[in-house]
């Protein structure tokens, strides 16, 4: 992702528009993002676009079930490639580490771990993240500031205790 002073002007993608996919589309939404949404499996109502034009967002959440997630992340890095874009990639998936998705998406892509919980649903969410080193203290505020629209954020750091990261969780 181009480094942005105004995090209002970033444009955010989400793959997948199921539960968690389409209460953060909204709420990103009503904050004045530019919402493009993909899902392979079910209309993404307003935001519907193709993929290739999410790859092209600022920002783009991934919000797909872990048990997808591999096949998720092979159709955006195909798409992110022919776009030669590199925005900043944040996953909700459960389990999923950000090191599996270096794996796929490349160490050189700015990845972030976010683990929202129901309350995204009506703006009351607290998320925990985790950054690969790739990502900036621009970065971080950025998101920190997306996520703070359907909820609280928190930043965790801690590589040593895995407990409180969120990739674990």
């Amino acid at each position: 992702m181009e480094s942005k002073k105004l995090e209002k002007l970033a444009s955010v993608g989400t793959m997948g528009f199921g539960y968690m996919g389409g209460s953060i589309a909204r709420y990103l939404a009503r904050s004045g993002y530019a919402i493009r949404a993909y899902d392979k499996f079910q209309p993404a109502g307003s935001f519907a676009s193709k993929l290739q034009d999410v790859a092209k967002s600022d920002i783009v959440f991934v919000c797909v079930k872990p048990k997808d997630m591999e096949q998720a992340l092979l159709d955006l890095k195909s798409e992110l490639d022919a776009t030669g874009n590199s925005p900043l990639i944040i996953s909700i998936a459960a389990g999923v580490s950000i090191e599996s998705i270096e794996k796929i998406l490349g160490k050189e892509r700015k990845i972030i771990r976010a683990m929202p919980n129901l309350g995204a649903k009506v703006g009351h969410s607290v998320t925990g993240f985790s950054p690969n080193s790739n990502v900036s203290a621009e970065d971080l505020q950025i998101v920190s500031g997306i996520l703070g629209s359907f909820g609280k954020s928190c930043q965790q750091n801690s590589r040593r205790d895995n407990r409180s990261r969120p990739e674990h969780v």
